[in-house]
């Protein structure tokens, strides 16, 4: 493979996996949206178009299970946003655990040298995110990630 090439692969890896942390946060918020009938259809367009990105460039710069499981994913939002009244399908929420799952193992890549216990889902009304602090090397609860920052410790994100 060229240099050039190379290098423009590894920049858009970095370029895409910079972005997965901000992606999770947002999927998280519009999976929590889907409950609302008055949201729903908002929700879905917003996770489509989101999941519809990660498809397309997953596979591209590395990350073939996410590339696939996003694709997956990606028609069963298609087929949903083409319905008149849109109803969560049973195993969304699942498809869309998944996709996190490996968004995250994506995100965090090479960051820690021991292995990352898998993310749990807030308990039911527990409201906030599960995020990992860079900087700790551990599983925080945020209850909203603020914007250019991975946790409320003020460290930096990679974006």
């Amino acid at each position: 493979m060229p240099a050039q090439l190379a290098k423009a692969l590894a920049d858009a890896r970095e370029q895409f996996t910079r972005r997965l942390v901000p992606q999770i946060v947002e999927i998280e918020r519009l999976q929590a949206a889907l409950d609302d009938p008055g949201q729903l259809a908002g929700a879905i367009g917003r996770l489509a178009a989101i999941v519809h990105k990660i498809s397309g460039v997953a596979a591209t710069v590395g990350f073939p299970d996410l590339g696939a499981q996003a694709a997956a994913l990606d028609l069963q939002l298609q087929r949903l946003l083409r319905t008149p009244r849109p109803r969560v399908p049973t195993g969304l929420s699942a498809m869309l655990e998944r996709l996190m799952d490996l968004m995250e193992d994506a995100a965090f890549d090479g960051l820690s040298p021991y292995p990352r216990p898998r993310r749990k889902p807030p308990a039911p009304g527990a409201g906030g995110f599960r995020l990992r602090c860079a900087p700790a090397r551990r599983r925080i609860r945020v209850t909203a990630a603020p914007p250019g920052r991975w946790c409320p410790c003020r460290s930096r994100s990679r974006s």
